[in-house]
């Protein structure tokens, strides 16, 4: 009867043994994500501005400017805006990202590719050179 009993007592008990595993990893992976977080809260924005020119320093009409991050984390994805300022200027809002590569082009102009780095001055001039 004793032994009985204390097989029922154990199955009776594995509920809350298996809920309390569950609170345990759930904690321990919000806690991971947290402390993630906390390492990138310095990375979260990066305003630049970007003046897009020609060879003799006119601004340039109907540019196309991209953002690719060099590195990204699984629960945080790097993303930026892009704001158009007038002709040939832009703001790039960028988050959780101080390095990236800006391509910026245009019809009848070579793309450029600027590798961005946390050092770089906000307010950059990008000079474009005609395709032919």
């Amino acid at each position: 009867m004793r032994f009985a009993k204390s097989i029922t007592d154990s199955i009776a008990a594995v509920p809350g043994v298996v809920l309390i595993i569950l609170v345990v990893i759930a904690l321990i992976i919000w806690s991971d994500s947290e402390s993630l977080q906390m390492s990138v809260d310095d990375l979260t924005l990066r305003e630049v501005t970007l003046s897009i020119v020609d060879a003799e320093g006119a601004a340039l009409q109907e540019v196309t400017v991209g953002v690719e991050p060099m590195y990204s984390f699984d629960e945080i994805k790097p993303q930026y805006q892009m704001t158009i300022l007038g002709e040939g200027r832009v703001r790039l809002s960028i988050l959780f990202s101080w390095q990236c590569k800006i391509r910026v082009g245009a019809a009848d102009y070579k793309t450029i590719t600027h590798d961005y780095e946390e050092s770089d001055p906000s307010d950059l001039t990008i000079t474009l050179r005609p395709a032919k």
